[in-house]
């Protein structure tokens, strides 16, 4: 899933939660950034953990079979981590939902792993495009703008 700030991406994967849940399914929260990982832990994704610690715990990598790896900021990842989750969650049985926005922080690392994924898999990608963040029309307006041309953004 993609999309830019304020689209909802968080909103979208507390819904993919719930729902996995109530089918009885594990799932698991990741994010590059402890940041990120807070924030999912403050609506609702309690285990969640950096991707580092995923790829360097074995019981977190053993907890995780069979379920639903939701790897956020995803735009961060690189091309080696992203390798390393895939490979990973195919030998615990685990599906990935990754959730970022490919125009935002880049990895560290060598590699945009999600541009590369969404430009050149056959993998199914949703984006959100509409601002849900900014409930004032002008406002969110003006942030509309500003992604698709900066300097008429700032002039609304």
């Amino acid at each position: 899933m993609s999309g830019a700030a304020g689209t909802g991406k968080t909103a979208t994967l507390q819904e993919i939660k719930r729902g996995l849940t109530e089918a009885e399914r594990k799932v698991l929260g990741t994010a590059p950034t402890m940041s990120a990982v807070e924030e999912l832990q403050k609506v609702g994704f309690a285990e969640a953990m950096t991707v580092s610690r995923l790829l360097q715990d074995t019981k977190a990598q053993s907890d995780m079979a069979n379920s639903v790896v939701i790897v956020d900021e995803a735009g961060m990842i690189s091309t080696g981590q992203m390798a390393a989750i895939v490979e990973l969650a195919e030998k615990q049985n685990a599906r990935i939902i990754f959730s970022g926005d490919t125009k935002q922080i880049q990895s560290v690392e060598a590699g945009a792993a999600l541009s590369i994924l969404e430009r050149e898999s056959r993998l199914k990608t949703v984006s959100l495009t509409q601002v849900q963040r900014q409930t004032k029309k002008g406002y969110r307006e003006a942030i509309q703008e500003l992604r698709a041309h900066a300097e008429r953004g700032f002039a609304s």
